[in-house]
């Protein structure tokens, strides 16, 4: 189910499996390759908690809505709070993420 979305997804924002690994990687630091979301998308492999995550924030769309838990995806004006951010930034705002949840426990 969530290859079918992703695939939809990517297509409707016109971009080939390269340009979608591509656009990942460069957005959220990652190492994805053209024939790992072609495995998402046909089902042979599910993407990693985190990257969905990420493909969740790249389609501005909910990880419920990407998994199918929810069937159509929210009204929202296609943006991302992380859109326009560098790498640098990004990376600073998963150190923040990772010091709240760290704080969880004390």
């Amino acid at each position: 189910m969530i290859g079918e979305t992703i695939k939809a997804l990517r297509k409707q924002n016109g971009l080939t499996q390269t340009q979608f690994a591509d656009k990942l990687n460069e957005r959220y630091n990652l190492n994805i390759e053209r024939s790992m979301v072609s495995k998402w998308e046909t089902g042979t492999q599910s993407p990693m908690i985190y990257t969905v995550g990420c493909i969740a924030s790249f389609f501005g769309v909910s990880i419920d809505f990407l998994t199918g838990a929810e069937k159509k995806p929210p009204e929202t004006d296609g943006t991302s709070f992380l859109d326009g951010l560098t790498k640098e930034e990004l990376q600073s705002v998963k150190n923040f993420v990772a010091f709240v949840k760290s704080q969880r426990n004390q």
